[in-house]
């Protein structure tokens, strides 16, 4: 799979060379962040900043702003800066004109590649797990961290983590311990004291791909491999397991493998959206509704809801939109000119 999404960028890329309009059909989508009346869309020709009433669009490039492609984990700080994941160049912090790095030179990243989760605190401490292990690292902006949370696993990756109101710090991924007892997917431990150690958490999913929190603080989970989606109570500690219909699984991809959910996301209205390999589904509670268009060809890999309940979705073929108040997907065009763009980055403006 990696490799395929390496040539894909690779293919976009050249097509940029020779063409000065880019339609949204023409670039992946990997990932979206909502902000209000904009919508930044990180992308295989570099991030854009969408305005979703008028359709204004600013595209900032490795050329012009030294924002690399393909961002995952955008996330926002308290100060307006916009912090992603690069696949090769570690965490990225973008203040709205130019780029600046955190990786294995400046930061207490193993090197620039490990870096899986990003998750920022209202008083602005940044947390990043790593892949390959439990460690976890944390920047106050000033001071690097780096905890080891475990020294006895076997294997391991942290997916996902999330700060509760009581100060508890959550993990999702999976760790394989020596002890079989001691292996999780799910884990907790209280941030006053992160050397403490964890506390695994008993639920039925194994391999944390994602959580996504509701309004009751409700977590949903997806996995790696599984086509169920997961409901945990951390107060009561009771769990629920939701199956996906296998008359509703997606089509075999390119390599002939069935691409497990991508994404998980929670609208306005408590309904938990899920993505894969050019389907859409919809958990309403009772059911899950099955969304898709004829121009999406290829994997979802994100959602992003916003405060109309309509659903932003990047995919392979470019960048959609669920409409809610006429239950249907539409393709989005960003009327990317580039030639525009490069008097507009200069300016900043829209």
């Amino acid at each position: 799979m990696k490799r395929k999404r390496i040539l894909q960028l690779l293919i976009t890329l050249i097509s940029m060379h020779f063409s000065t309009y880019l339609s949204s059909q023409s670039i992946i989508v990997d990932d979206l962040l909502d902000d209000g009346e904009y919508l930044w869309i990180s992308s295989s020709t570099g991030l854009i900043k969408y305005q979703k009433q008028n359709t204004a669009t600013i595209l900032y490039t490795e050329q012009d702003n030294g924002i690399p492609p393909v961002l995952t984990n955008l996330s926002k700080d308290e100060e307006g800066n916009i912090w992603g994941i690069s696949p090769f160049h570690g965490i990225i912090k973008f203040n709205g004109k130019q780029c600046s790095f955190y990786n294995k030179d400046n930061s207490e990243l193993r090197d620039n590649t490990v870096c899986n989760h990003l998750y920022i605190e209202k008083n602005g401490n940044i947390w990043a797990g790593l892949i390959g292990g439990t460690d976890l690292v944390q920047f106050d902006g000033t001071i690097w961290k780096r905890y080891n949370l475990t020294s006895t696993y076997i294997y391991a990756f942290l997916n996902t983590i999330y700060i509760d109101k009581d100060q508890t710090l959550w993990l999702g991924g999976f760790c394989e311990e020596k002890d079989v007892k001691d292996t999780w997917s799910l884990a907790k431990l209280p941030l006053s004291n992160i050397t403490k150690g964890i506390t695994p958490v008993n639920i039925s999913s194994i391999g944390i791909k994602d959580i996504e929190i509701d309004k009751q603080g409700i977590f949903w989970i997806i996995c790696e491999n599984s086509f169920s989606l997961e409901s945990y109570n951390p107060v009561n500690e009771e769990s629920h397991i939701f199956k996906l219909p296998e008359s509703d699984y997606p089509d075999v991809d390119s390599n002939n493998q069935i691409i497990p959910f991508s994404d998980i996301i929670i609208d306005k209205y408590n309904n938990k959206w899920l993505c894969t390999y050019k389907k859409i589904y919809k958990y309403d509670g009772s059911n899950f509704i099955t969304y898709t268009h004829n121009k999406i060809d290829g994997s979802v890999h994100c959602l992003s809801s916003d405060s109309n309940g309509d659903i932003w979705i990047g995919t392979d073929s470019g960048l959609f939109k669920y409409i809610a108040a006429q239950d249907k997907i539409e393709p989005v065009e960003l009327n990317i000119n580039k030639n525009q763009f490069i008097i507009i980055n200069k300016k900043h403006q829209m």
